[in-house]
């Protein structure tokens, strides 16, 4: 989930490169990447000691961490509400701390778009790993313009994804992280539904390539947040469509205080861009289409 091993490797190489000793806490759903990046390790014959991994429930390992006074320095990837935790109780010794949180990053396309370069844009940045990524794309703000077309052509093209086991070079989309998490996606799924929301494709019991189309009372803000909001990583992606650029600006960040990347497909959009990064809080990566 988001690259375990990645995520790893990120939080080792700085620490260990500038003469620190490392305690690695692997995230729960994911301890076995953590446990054989540990057999590398002691292939490369590093002193014992130096990189120490375990495994563990955040509540109980990742908290005797934070709170330990050996420990100096905190590093986090993760969601904004246990950043939140970390944060208050590395205060209690004055720890540093490092956070990297957020999600529910929005995608923008503009009504002069290029098709050809906005839909596979935006079909990667969501379905990607599934969708389990800290900065994937999963709101979409369509102009309303070209709201249906759009929408139309990348649930075409999304249903052509092929979704299958995760060692099969073939499968484009592969297995959420646990069963915790599909009931957490078909839970957005119903919520959706109830909220007027049509689903454009995917399916049980595969639901890991699902656009949502918001409906029409949806379409200039109101409703829609419990299913749009939730800072989560999934391959689901609702679609709301607009016409004023404030309204991007009002619903670009959600109720995610660090929404991470956005992308705007747009001619223009290096000319806008840097106002839409100020006002996201974001590093905006910028795609011109």
């Amino acid at each position: 989930m988001n690259f375990p091993l990645l995520m790893a490797s990120w939080k080792l190489g700085a620490a260990l490169a500038t003469g620190n000793v490392v305690v690695l806490k692997s995230a729960e759903d994911t301890p076995l990447s953590a446990l054989y990046l540990a057999e590398l390790i002691q292939e490369a014959e590093f002193p014992e000691g130096v990189v120490n991994i375990i495994s563990g429930y955040g509540h109980i390992a990742g908290t005797a961490m934070t709170k330990h006074p050996r420990i100096r320095k905190i590093a986090f990837t993760g969601s904004t509400e246990v950043g939140k935790i970390i944060m208050r109780d590395a205060s209690h010794n004055v720890k540093r701390v490092t956070l990297e949180l957020g999600g529910k990053s929005p995608n923008i396309i503009f009504p002069d778009a290029d098709f050809s370069k906005a839909i596979p844009g935006a079909l990667h940045s969501i379905f990607f790993n599934q969708g389990q990524i800290c900065s994937a794309g999963s709101r979409l703000f369509v102009h309303k313009k070209i709201y249906d077309n759009f929408l139309s052509d990348m649930a075409s093209e999304a249903s052509k994804l092929k979704v299958g086991p995760g060692l099969d070079e073939e499968t484009q989309v592969g297995a959420l992280v646990s069963a915790k998490q599909y009931e957490t996606v078909r839970g957005y799924l119903k919520k959706g539904k109830e909220e007027g929301a049509k689903a454009l494709t995917g399916g049980v019991p595969f639901l890991k390539k699902r656009l949502i189309k918001t409906g029409s009372k949806h379409i200039y803000g109101s409703g829609f947040d419990n299913f749009a909001s939730p800072v989560d990583v999934d391959a689901i992606v609702p679609a709301f469509a607009w016409l004023k650029q404030q309204y991007i600006l009002n619903r670009g960040k959600g109720t995610s205080e660090f929404p991470l990347p956005h992308d705007i497909f747009d001619p223009h959009s290096f000319t806008v861009g840097r106002s839409y990064a100020l006002q996201f809080q974001t590093s905006g990566w910028m795609r011109a289409g």
